[in-house]
């Protein structure tokens, strides 16, 4: 006895793309309902049916990668088609109604993650500012006035072009707290701060370096540059005075500046900040400098 044909499903009118639902024939064969000419061996693709036809081979396809958003779209597809392809007008309405809030659901949710991909960038760019940034004066703070001194060094020491940093430690400044408090020292530092922008060039960086000591790095500078840069920033501040707070007493300060230049004998950037701390105390009247040349000598 003949096996009984499997199942095949169809759709009335040549096809599930006209909106029709499918209808199952027992008994029915491919070829029955799509020609003659499909029931032919062609290679490797065998349009052969029926219990007694040998099986279709398979082919591997490329697994379809969806991302959330693709997942989502066809989950919303599937389960909103057979509503609207219903000829009950219920169903339909059911099917728009899901459509409806399916996509306002999608428009919201995109618009959450939106915002929160906004706060969270401007959180992180906040936390990139305090940890860079001195509150007080806003310039950068020591850490990464040392991160760039550290940079500056290893493109120095590749390129062979000078490098020159200059501290800068205001006299008189502990009387200013004393005697004004300290939110007038942090006026008087944040007033100083500015000074020392007005003097600098592109490529140039200032720093708090702590308490009332500053930091200029000053990357493809010569000493000499370095030494008439530092001259100007110290008699601008002699010449200069500085308010407490707004209607208060104004006070003067003066500056204390050391120069030192990077030699390749100095391996990281505490040698080359001992040099110019040494340099900054040694007189506090005069703009010193440590040339390069101190190392000719040295073996």
């Amino acid at each position: 006895m003949r096996a009984r044909p499997p199942l095949i499903s169809w759709a009335r009118g040549g096809g599930g793309s006209t909106g029709t639902r499918p209808h199952q024939h027992p008994g029915s064969t491919v070829t029955e309902h799509a020609g003659p000419h499909l029931d032919r061996d062609e290679g490797e693709g065998r349009f052969l049916t029926g219990a007694d036809r040998p099986p279709l081979p398979v082919r591997h396809a490329r697994p379809l990668r969806l991302g959330a958003l693709g997942v989502w779209v066809a989950a919303l597809v599937l389960a909103v088609t057979p509503l609207l392809a219903s000829d009950n007008a219920a169903d339909m309405a059911r099917g728009t109604l899901v459509l409806v809030l399916g996509a306002g659901s999608w428009w919201l949710t995109h618009r959450v993650a939106q915002r929160q991909i906004a706060a969270l960038s401007a959180r992180t760019h906040l936390l990139s500012r305090l940890a860079s940034v001195d509150d007080v004066t806003g310039l950068a703070n020591r850490r990464a006035f040392i991160g760039q001194l550290w940079r500056a060094i290893d493109h120095a020491r590749r390129s062979g072009r000078p490098l020159t940093i200059v501290l800068m430690d205001l006299d008189g400044f502990k009387q200013v707290n004393d005697t004004f408090g300290h939110a007038a020292g942090d006026e008087v530092l944040r007033q100083f701060g500015a000074l020392v922008l007005e003097h600098l060039r592109p490529g140039d960086l200032a720093a708090r370096y702590g308490g009332d000591e500053f930091a200029l790095l000053l990357p493809h500078t010569e000493p000499r540059t370095a030494r008439r840069l530092a001259g100007r920033i110290k008699a601008a501040t002699a010449a200069r005075t500085f308010r407490t707070r707004e209607c208060g007493p104004e006070v003067r300060v003066r500056v204390s500046v050391g120069v030192a230049a990077w030699h390749p004998r100095m391996a990281d950037p505490g040698a080359l900040l001992d040099v110019a701390d040494e340099m900054l105390y040694a007189d506090k009247h005069r703009v010193l400098v440590f040339p390069p040349e101190h190392y000719a000598g040295d073996g």
